[in-house]
C-alpha cells in the first residue's frame, strides 16, 4: 500500500472520528459548551482543515464546512464577519451535503442572511431550498411568503400568504389561517393600506376568538396570538394606551413561548412611554431589557434602534458621555452591517 493511500486512510479515519464526535455533541446539547469536548472538537477541526481542503472528498469538504458553521452557533459567537465567512463556505459546498443535512443547512443560512440583511442571498438560499424540496413546483414552497415580506415585496408575499391560508384550510388548521391573516395585515400596513390591513386583522381576530373556546388548541397560546392581533389593531388606530395594556401580557407570553420579538416590542413600548413621561430611570431599565431581547433573536437593526433610544434617554437624564457611547455603539453595528 502506497504512502499516499496510507495517508488518505488516516485522514478518513480522523475525519470519521471528528464527525462521530460532532454528531454526539449535536445530540447532547449540554456538551456543546463543555470545555473538554469543545477543545477536542477544535483540535480535530484544526488538524483536518488543511488536509481536507487539499485532498478530501467533496462530501468531506461540505461536512467540514457544515460543522464549522454549526460550531459558531454552539459557541454563541457574535462575530458577524466570522459567521458570514463560515456561511459563505457552507453555501459554496451545500450541493455536496447528504440530503438529510441540506435542508438544515438552508435553514441556518437563511437565518444568517436575514439577520445580517443579506436579502438577495436570503432569497437565493430560500429558492434553492424550495427547488431541493419541491423540484420545479416552487409554488408549493409556502415559506417564501416570509422571504418576500422581508424583501419588502409585499404584494408577492400577500399572494403566497393566501396560498398558505388555502393549504391551512385543507389541513384543517385554523390557527395557522389566523396567523397568515395577521401577516397579510402587516403587509398591507407596510403598503399604506390601512383599510385592507384592518380587514385582514379582523379576520385573524375572528378566528382566534373562535379558537379560544375550542378545547383542541392550547388556550393560552391562542390567547397570546389574539393579543398580538389586538396589539396590531391598536397600533393601526394609534392607541398607545391600548397597546400598553397588552404589553405586560405580551412580555409574559413571549418569555413563556420564547417569542423574544414580542418581549422586545413590549419593553420598547414601556421604555418609550416612560421616556415621554420623563421618568428616565425606569425608561432605561426597560430599554436595556429590550436590548437584551434584541440580542437574543439576533436582530441588529432593532438593536441599533434601541441603542439610539437608550442614547436619547441617557442624554435627557444628563449622562452625556454614556448617551454618546450608546449612539457610537449603534453606529458601530450599523457600519458592520454595511461591510458584510
Amino acid at each position: 500500500m502506497s504512502a499516499t493511500v496510507l495517508g488518505q486512510n488516516r485522514v478518513d479515519n480522523k475525519f470519521q472520528e471528528l464527525y462521530d464526535l460532532f454528531e454526539f455533541m449535536d445530540g447532547e446539547v449540554p456538551l456543546r459548551t463543555d470545555s473538554a469536548y469543545v477543545a477536542k472538537l477544535n483540535r480535530l477541526i484544526d488538524d483536518l482543515n488543511e488536509r481536507i481542503e487539499q485532498s478530501g472528498t467533496e462530501q468531506q469538504k461540505a461536512l467540514l464546512a457544515f460543522m464549522r458553521f454549526e460550531q459558531l452557533s454552539w459557541r454563541n459567537n457574535t462575530d458577524v464577519y466570522a459567521k458570514l465567512v463560515a456561511g459563505n463556505s457552507l453555501w459554496n459546498n451545500h450541493d455536496n451535503l447528504p440530503d438529510e443535512l441540506r435542508s438544515v443547512a438552508y435553514d441556518r443560512l437563511a437565518y444568517l442572511f436575514l439577520a445580517t440583511r443579506q436579502l438577495d442571498m436570503l432569497l437565493t438560499v430560500s429558492l434553492e431550498k424550495c427547488h431541493f424540496l419541491h423540484g420545479d413546483k416552487v409554488e408549493n414552497c409556502l415559506e417564501l411568503s416570509g422571504v418576500y415580506h422581508n424583501l419588502k415585496r409585499y404584494d408577492k408575499a400577500i399572494e403566497i400568504y393566501y396560498l398558505c391560508i388555502q393549504e391551512s384550510a385543507r389541513n384543517n388548521d385554523p390557527f395557522m389561517m389566523g396567523a397568515y391573516f395577521n401577516n397579510i395585515g402587516l403587509a398591507h400596513l407596510e403598503m399604506k393600506r390601512p383599510d385592507s390591513a384592518r380587514r385582514a386583522y379582523q379576520s385573524a381576530l375572528t378566528i382566534f376568538d373562535t379558537l379560544e373556546h375550542r378545547g383542541s388548541f392550547d388556550k393560552e397560546y391562542v390567547q397570546h396570538f389574539r393579543n398580538v392581533v389586538r396589539w396590531n389593531i391598536q397600533g393601526l388606530e394609534g392607541s398607545t394606551v391600548g397597546q400598553l395594556k397588552l404589553a405586560n401580557e405580551l412580555i409574559r407570553d413571549g418569555r413563556k413561548y420564547a417569542e423574544w420579538n414580542w418581549v422586545m416590542n413590549g419593553y420598547k413600548l414601556w421604555a418609550t412611554s416612560y421616556f415621554e413621561k420623563r421618568d428616565y430611570v425606569t425608561a432605561k431599565i426597560y430599554v436595556d431589557s429590550a436590548i437584551v431581547a434584541a440580542k437574543t433573536i439576533h436582530e441588529p437593526e432593532r438593536e441599533i434602534d434601541l441603542l439610539q433610544l437608550r442614547g436619547k434617554i441617557l442624554i435627557a437624564e444628563g449622562q452625556l458621555s454614556e448617551g454618546e457611547a450608546a449612539f457610537r455603539q449603534a453606529k458601530s453595528i450599523s457600519d458592520s452591517l454595511k461591510q458584510v
